[in-house]
């Protein structure tokens, strides 16, 4: 009578290891799109937020305040306050002709309106728009 024996052969270590190598051929470039679009909602996330505030500050303060995004700096501005915005490189800012977006928000709650836009690789593209009557800042993903 033979003894069983328990473990496991050389053919099945081998398939594990060569589905294990394809996962790892497979996975980093996923992994590396995914947070390269999770920089890019924040950085639209980080503009609305700067863009409330403003709308916030206008509000309570019963004065104007005005919101800049310079695209070459990569720099928004809240009532003289610069605050260098995290964009990754690859991504395109379009502001216009100026490469500059600004933004007024007035006491009422009301503002100047407008809408920026910027993408990743014509892959990915986000647009944020302002509202001219209410002053509402929305965030869209195409």
């Amino acid at each position: 009578m033979r003894k069983r024996q328990y473990g496991f052969t050389l053919i099945e270590l081998l398939v594990v290891l060569g589905i294990l190598s394809l996962l790892l051929a497979t996975v980093p470039p996923l992994l590396t799109n995914a947070i390269d679009n999770a920089k890019l909602r924040n950085a639209q996330r980080e503009i609305i937020s700067g863009l409330r505030l403003s709308r916030n500050k206008a509000v309570t303060s019963q004065q104007a305040v005005t919101f800049t995004i310079n695209a070459p700096d990569r720099t928004m501005t809240v009532s003289g306050k610069n605050r260098r915005l995290r964009l990754p490189d690859d991504v395109g800012l379009s502001l216009g002709p100026d490469d500059e977006a600004v933004v007024r928000f007035y006491p009422d709650g009301s503002s100047s309106g407008g809408q920026l836009s910027f993408r990743r690789d014509d892959r990915v593209s986000y647009i944020i728009d302002v509202d001219r009557l209410t002053g509402r800042v929305t965030g869209i993903e195409e």
